[in-house]
């Protein structure tokens, strides 16, 4: 290869017998010019696919890149990222709980109008609320909605 003095007797001398710590260094310049040698990209690391699919799920939410970025959505802890997505997605940050609570409040109102509305749209996530107040569950609606009616 034309290399005189200290490189060639480096890689040549003690052919197959060279130290440990040597290769380990030439391993280690190997791979920090790896990415100029490559033609084709290197698989995704664990964390880079991990990172890949929260933003996915949270742009899914209806997240922007720019509220990710702002509220620190990928750096959070996952309770507290659940807490924004839940209010992002239903406009609350316990919708079960606000589900219990409409429920109830259109059972005493429905109960008391003398006009025979009966039935309401509600969401899918509503439905077990609504029945433990007594509605009725009538149909599902395209839109992730369903048709409760109030029981007799």
């Amino acid at each position: 290869m034309g290399h005189k003095g200290d490189i060639e007797s480096r890689h040549s001398t003690n052919k197959g017998r060279l130290p440990a710590e040597m290769i380990n260094e030439m391993r280690s310049a190997y791979e920090k010019c790896l990415s100029l040698l490559v033609t084709t990209s290197r698989e995704f690391s664990e964390s880079d696919i991990e990172k890949k699919l929260r933003i996915q799920i949270l742009k899914e939410d209806g997240f922007t890149d720019q509220e990710i970025e702002e509220l620190g959505l990928l750096d959070m802890d996952a309770e507290k990222r659940r807490e924004l997505r839940r209010e992002k997605l239903f406009g609350s940050k316990n919708p079960v709980k606000d589900a219990q609570e409409m429920a109830r409040l259109d059972r005493l109102t429905m109960a008391k109008l003398k006009n025979g509305a009966r039935q309401k749209i509600i969401s899918s996530y509503a439905i077990e609320a609504y029945l433990s107040q007594g509605f009725e569950f009538i149909s599902s609606i395209p839109g992730d909605k369903a048709i409760e009616k109030l029981a007799s």
